[in-house]
């Protein structure tokens, strides 16, 4: 069990001790104490009032009975609270967390010669950081140099809901705390890189007219796990067809004459195909 689990189960337990020893000491005075405090001064507690003879209060196991219910019920919502905890830790015990590893430097050097695992971790988090920027300041220009064509669509599809709800998602003080190249493969037309990326950051959504935010919290770091994919046009060779619509295309061309999609290319840069939060 995590530790800060334990220790919530501890606080918890013992607040809710102190309260059943204090609730237990107040029923056995409450009965008088109230008759003396509000009966005999005139206040609007005396006689006539709901608080006078006759009522729970003024009976011997009244308030008695009815604090001790409550305390039940704490007890009772406390053991399921501690149950649910324990459920949910035994379903993942046993459960290790995923493990990648570097691809071999030999397989890197025949693709990709002159690069280095270090180079290709820190070339791709650059990537990432540049993405989730124009993603937050709604640049699509820069968007549709980063990723495929199809991603930017998918992007660009979302950012106009977003803007048409007023929201603006807000990212800053990234941090990796750990990356692996985990696949590196090649064919006729393409270079593949995948990795994975543990990374810690802010990451909440606010209203672009009041700058509140309305999802998320601006308090505290997310850390999320990705497995990022990026692909990479060899020398020499162009998209003939367009990702969206499959229609022939001529080299070169910006936009798809018959979707109407963006086009981009990828000859000489690593571009964004996919990213998967593991979480």
């Amino acid at each position: 069990m995590k530790k800060k689990s334990i220790w919530l189960i501890k606080i918890v337990s013992v607040l809710l001790m102190v309260f059943c020893i204090f609730t237990i000491t107040l029923s056995v005075k409450a009965d008088s104490g109230w008759d003396s405090s509000y009966d005999s001064g005139g206040s609007s507690w005396s006689g006539g009032s709901s608080w006078s003879e006759g009522s729970s209060w003024r009976s011997s196991g009244g308030s008695g009975g009815d604090l001790s219910s409550v305390v039940i019920a704490l007890i009772i919502v406390y053991l399921g609270i501690f149950l649910i905890i324990y459920k949910r830790e035994k379903k993942n015990k046993g459960k290790v967390s995923p493990k990648f590893n570097d691809i071999d430097i030999e397989k890197l050097q025949s693709i990709l010669p002159g690069e280095t695992l270090e180079s290709l971790k820190e070339m791709t988090y650059q990537k990432f950081i540049d993405i989730q920027t124009a993603w937050m300041n709604f640049d699509y220009n820069a968007l549709s140099k980063l990723c495929t064509n199809e991603l930017y669509n998918s992007y660009k599809t979302q950012l106009e809901t977003l803007k048409l709800k007023k929201g603006q998602n807000i990212m800053s003080d990234f941090e990796l705390l750990e990356a692996k190249v985990t696949r590196l493969i090649e064919d006729e037309q393409f270079i593949t890189v995948t990795v994975y990326m543990k990374i810690t950051f802010y990451d909440y959504v606010i209203n672009t007219q009041t700058k509140k935010v309305t999802r998320g919290t601006d308090t505290r770091r997310l850390t999320n796990n990705y497995i990022m994919t990026f692909v990479k046009a060899k020398e020499n060779t162009q998209n003939l067809k367009c990702p969206k619509c499959g229609a022939e295309i001529e080299n070169g061309v910006k936009t798809c004459p018959y979707c109407r999609s963006k086009l981009t290319y990828a000859n000489e840069e690593f571009v964004l195909s996919k990213k998967t939060n593991i979480n």
